[in-house]
């Protein structure tokens, strides 16, 4: 159930980048006549301030977890795309506000994503030769 409760992440992150890349599409094609791309910041704010608050959330129940002990399931997977759906909101904020605190912050975002992606990964590979050799 842990996994499950990263997955709010996603729609987070995914709504502040396809609002920002759909208003950088309007200013390109001068749909509306002013700077579409510094109206959506506050809504990519507003989506990576929600996905943090949840992360704080899900990671109290994620420790909570792995005190009680859980073992690798297929749902580990739940841990990888919200946090690099969070990863891509949070770059892409920082380079449309051309800030190097939040270009850092998203970098160190997507170290994570890399981290969990190859420990879920790992753990896959090994849960695939444990049922291999009992087969």
């Amino acid at each position: 159930m842990a996994p499950s409760l990263w997955i709010p992440l996603a729609p987070a992150g995914m709504l502040g980048l396809s609002t920002l890349r759909l208003m950088q599409a309007a200013e390109q094609t001068g749909a509306f006549g002013w700077s579409t791309s510094s109206a959506a910041i506050p809504i990519v704010a507003m989506g990576i301030g929600f996905g943090l608050w949840w992360a704080l959330f899900a990671g109290i129940d994620l420790l909570r977890a792995r005190r009680e002990g859980f073992s690798y399931n297929p749902g580990w997977w739940g841990f990888v795309f919200p946090l690099a759906a969070m990863a891509l909101s949070i770059t892409a904020l920082a380079v449309t506000m051309d800030s190097l605190p939040v270009l850092i912050v998203g970098t160190l975002v997507a170290m994570v994503v890399a981290a969990v992606w190859l420990n879920v990964a790992a753990k896959s590979v090994q849960a695939i030769n444990r049922e291999r050799r009992s087969a």
